[in-house]
């Protein structure tokens, strides 16, 4: 069985083999605690929402790589108005979309290494302390989704008439 796109699943396992010091490959793991390890200091990430919340949520920095859908709406909003990420800068990404782990390697350092690395943890301390306050006053994504819905439900009514 390929596991992408032609690649052999025995590539899978001398991966395995070859890695075994100094990585990992699971199925699955939570998210969150990994996140909340003190040794975490960025987060490779497509910037899918929930992936940006959780960082947000544990101060981490982010290094962005969208991939498709929503994820270039949430990469906008969380690099350009919120201020809490970088982005593969200059990353030739081939027919496949796959990045090469130099082009990888690359970002993380220039986002670990980067003065900017301690401004990118205080807006993420900001944005949670934020957050924590909307909450605290009881408002929610439900909240707001509902008024949403009512809002729209009314301008499709008032266009109808």
């Amino acid at each position: 069985m390929d596991i992408v796109g032609g690649i052999p699943a025995t590539f899978l396992e001398g991966f395995k083999v070859r890695t075994k010091y100094w990585g990992l490959i699971l199925k699955w793991v939570p998210q969150v605690k990994v996140l909340t390890d003190p040794f975490i200091g960025g987060f490779l990430t497509h910037y899918e929402w929930n992936s940006t919340l959780e960082s947000i949520r544990k101060e981490i920095p982010l290094l962005v790589w969208p991939y498709f859908s929503d994820q270039f709406l949430n990469y906008h909003f969380c690099k350009e108005m919120c201020k809490i990420g970088i982005d593969l800068e200059g990353v030739d990404i081939d027919e496949n979309l796959v990045v090469m782990r130099e082009d990888i390697e690359k970002g993380m350092r220039r986002l670990m290494e980067s003065p900017q690395v301690q401004e990118l943890r205080k807006r993420g301390m900001e944005l949670k302390e934020d957050l924590l306050k909307i909450i605290m006053q009881g408002d929610s994504s439900l909240t707001n989704f509902n008024r949403f819905i009512h809002d729209m439900t009314q301008l499709f009514k008032s266009a109808s008439i």
